[in-house]
């Protein structure tokens, strides 16, 4: 601000995954608040800090929220910590949307879904960034997965290829989600499509639900 004297576009782009193995009762209460403090608290301090000011511009400008498709849309079983974080931030998210709408404010709210596949990034590593005050159990069972290629080599072990997507393009997506002022910026697969739609169904018809398959 001090520099440029305005702001247009603010990302909130907090995500750790804490490496959650087995039954959640099990997990050690660290990764619960770990994951609770960056994903969920990341953003809610990133619009306390940055949507006073945008709305002091009283100009046009986009606040983008990093989603994933693991809590907003369903869930996945085996990552209940993220998946819970990233389910909050969604109502966070759109309960955002729609304040700022009800205000007829030139500041819009986008919800961004990197994909729509898995996401080149170093999420599975997301210990090397672990704060000190939150020490990881060293009796925690280990998920096995630690970076994107470990996840590769498990899928192969079954036959089954891992299609990703480039950080690169998630950006190029994001910016054009922004020009077309679309709230959910979304890219989907016929997988993710269809278990949005299971999903949705069986809540309508009062269905039990059945973990999603969308890789």
């Amino acid at each position: 601000m001090e520099k440029y004297g305005e702001m247009h576009l603010v990302f909130a782009n907090a995500g750790v995954g804490t490496g959650e193995a087995g039954n959640m009762w099990g997990y050690n209460m660290n990764d619960w608040e770990w994951g609770f403090r960056v994903n969920t608290w990341g953003l809610i301090n990133t619009i306390n800090a940055f949507m006073p000011k945008l709305m002091a511009q009283k100009q046009e400008a986009h606040f983008v929220v990093t989603g994933s498709g693991n809590g907003a849309y369903f869930m996945l079983p085996h990552t209940p910590i993220y998946t819970a974080t990233k389910a909050a931030a969604q109502a966070i998210t759109e309960n955002l949307y729609f304040q700022l709408q009800q205000m007829n404010s030139k500041v819009k709210v986008n919800a961004l879904f990197p994909g729509p596949h898995v996401v080149n990034t170093g999420i599975f590593n997301s210990e090397r960034n672990r704060p000190e005050d939150l020490p990881t159990d060293p009796n925690k069972p280990d998920s096995g997965i630690h970076s994107v290629e470990d996840m590769r080599a498990i899928m192969a072990q079954f036959k089954m290829e891992l299609q990703t997507t480039e950080p690169e393009e998630v950006a190029e997506t994001a910016l054009q989600g922004i020009r077309e002022n679309k709230f959910w910026i979304a890219p989907m697969t016929d997988k993710i499509r269809t278990a949005i739609q299971e999903r949705t169904d069986n809540m309508l018809n009062g269905v039990n639900p059945t973990p999603p398959n969308v890789i």
